[in-house]
């Protein structure tokens, strides 16, 4: 219901979502072991280098044709400002999920990502004019609803323990 647009009209390209979550949880996962030992500064710097080395990978070996999804092009004045303010607010996004991972229990921290979702749908809002369509909507709610009662369910059975 989420995923958008569906199968049919984008075929594969519709499971990057999917690869990108699962990544994202394979990257809190290893995060939270390394959070223990290592501050978060000197994570985010690793964290940075390999990116870059893992980006610069396909895009020196696919550049050109038939690939231009891979081609380096310059951003246009009017879009420095947006990269510059993507890329501050997810450096310190980053360090706050870094430092709450090390100190945090993983039952307090997974219902705060249900928040990326009303968020990214607002700013897709703001930034695009783009609002999520009805079948999505719904999908939203539901994750966001499952979510909640997770947290209910965790918080009434920790009680009673």
């Amino acid at each position: 219901m989420v995923v958008q647009p569906n199968f049919i009209s984008a075929g594969l390209n519709v499971l990057w979502p999917i690869a990108v979550a699962l990544t994202f949880v394979f990257f809190n996962l290893v995060t939270r072991q390394m959070s223990r030992e290592i501050d978060p500064v000197s994570i985010q710097v690793v964290t940075g280098f390999m990116a870059v080395i893992l980006l610069a990978i396909p895009i020196w070996l696919l550049n050109g044709e038939p690939y231009r999804f891979f081609d380096l092009i310059m951003p246009k004045a009017d879009e420095w400002p947006l990269l510059l303010g993507v890329g501050i607010a997810g450096t310190f996004g980053h360090l706050l999920m870094t430092a709450a991972l090390r100190y945090a229990p993983s039952t307090t921290l997974a219902p705060m990502q249900y928040l990326e979702i009303p968020f990214a749908a607002a700013i897709g809002w703001i930034v695009f004019s783009d609002w999520p369509n009805w079948l999505a909507t719904i999908g939203i709610m539901v994750t966001i609803s499952s979510g909640l009662y997770i947290v209910y369910r965790e918080r009434k059975t920790s009680r009673k323990v």
